[in-house]
């Protein structure tokens, strides 16, 4: 009897310490809850990034502050060089002068940059240190407008003789997000006859606009700039619109056209004219390969004049004139229902008469390149050519 009431007695005390138990681990579970929300909170508060270097900016982003108060700074977790510090800021799309102090606070460090005039504006801050890089904008007194800038590039679009070694400019009304500017964003493009290629080029950005520069250019040629794919930053958020832009230009030329060939071989006769039998449907005069000539000089100044049995030294009049850079594109039209099928079609460094209505013999054509003959940057040719072509 006395073994059964042990036993109950035991029985008892263990389901009572297994409860205490069960209650101690819920009673447990609710603080660490509690202290984990309350922690979060805090490291929410400090940062919004744990892993981030940059702990803390001010001027908050999109904030005001009065000018007095305007002393801007980062706060970092670890100490800095003041060597591989990048800290810059603009006024109104105006560099702000000031200097840059690092100092300890709490566990931290905090790299300042103290304004050498505290004024009223629209500032925009840009820091860099290491692989952590951002901009951000701020108000002093009761400006309250985030600032919009003028788009523009520089080059203008075809601009000409532009130097080798020149600095190309592209600025965007919006701030951009520096992440979103590389090389698969920004392309420097030689234009040739040949097709299109990449030049490598140096590429660096601030607030609204980006930089390129000591691209491996060469004279006497075609570069396009294509941007695409590069975002805007809103209140530090990069938003879904897209900033593109696209030009193009062409580096110092000083050297005067010069011809390579032609169709048929005229220009290449000592003397006398060129022999074609039964009939001639297309001419063709080849310059240098990077030549880019003057569309309105060509049709100006490249002359073709026929001889025929019933027509003395009748100039040759075109139905169409097309030119051929980027894309095919008809320049002229005549109306008369007289003039013959001839075209005529200007290439960067090539003319083609196409003759679809064919010259039969007996026939001559003469072809005259005047002394002002120039190609785009305005190199002229400076002398008189002619040729023949007899049709037998």
């Amino acid at each position: 009897m006395i073994a059964k009431e042990n036993i109950s007695e035991t029985k008892r005390e263990r389901a009572t310490s297994f409860i205490l138990r069960f209650l101690l681990i819920i009673l447990m579970s609710q603080i660490f809850i509690s202290c984990r929300g309350k922690n979060s909170s805090q490291e929410n508060t400090a940062t919004k990034n744990a892993n981030s270097e940059i702990v803390e900016i001010f001027p908050p982003n999109g904030k005001g502050v009065f000018p007095e108060e305007l002393t801007i700074y980062v706060v970092l977790r670890t100490q800095p060089s003041i060597y591989d510090v990048r800290f810059t800021v603009w006024k109104e799309g105006k560099q702000v002068a000031g200097t840059i102090n690092i100092s300890k606070s709490g566990d931290f460090w905090k790299v300042s940059f103290e304004p050498t005039q505290k004024e009223e504006g629209s500032y925009i801050a840009y820091f860099n240190y290491g692989l952590q890089a951002t901009f951000w904008t701020f108000f002093a007194e009761t400006t309250s407008q985030i600032p919009e800038f003028e788009k523009t590039h520089f080059p203008p679009d075809d601009e000409k003789n532009f130097p080798v070694e020149g600095t190309i400019f592209v600025s965007f009304e919006k701030l951009i997000n520096p992440f979103s500017v590389d090389e698969d964003t920004v392309n420097l493009i030689k234009r040739g006859v040949a097709g299109d290629e990449n030049v490598s080029a140096d590429i660096s950005y601030y607030p609204n606009h980006i930089i390129i520069s000591s691209g491996k250019r060469e004279s006497s040629s075609n570069y396009k700039v294509s941007i695409t794919g590069v975002v805007p930053l809103l209140s530090g958020n990069p938003s879904f619109s897209i900033l593109d832009d696209s030009f193009g230009f062409r580096t110092v030329d000083i050297e005067k056209p010069y011809i390579t060939g032609c169709l048929p071989s005229f220009c290449s006769t000592k003397s006398g004219c060129a022999v074609v039998q039964g009939s001639i449907s297309q001419i063709e005069i080849d310059f240098n390969e990077n030549e880019e000539i003057d569309v309105q000089s060509a049709i100006e100044n490249i002359q073709f004049y026929l001889n025929t049995i019933s027509e003395k030294n009748q100039k040759m009049k075109f139905k169409r004139i097309y030119k051929y850079f980027d894309k095919l594109e008809l320049i002229y039209q005549d109306q008369s229902i007289y003039t013959p099928e001839w075209e005529l079609y200007i290439y960067p460094n090539k003319v083609f008469v196409n003759l679809k209505d064919l010259i039969s013999a007996p026939s001559e054509i003469a072809v005259y390149i005047l002394p002002q003959f120039q190609d785009s940057s305005g190199n002229k040719i400076n002398e008189f050519i002619s040729w023949c072509i007899t049709i037998e």
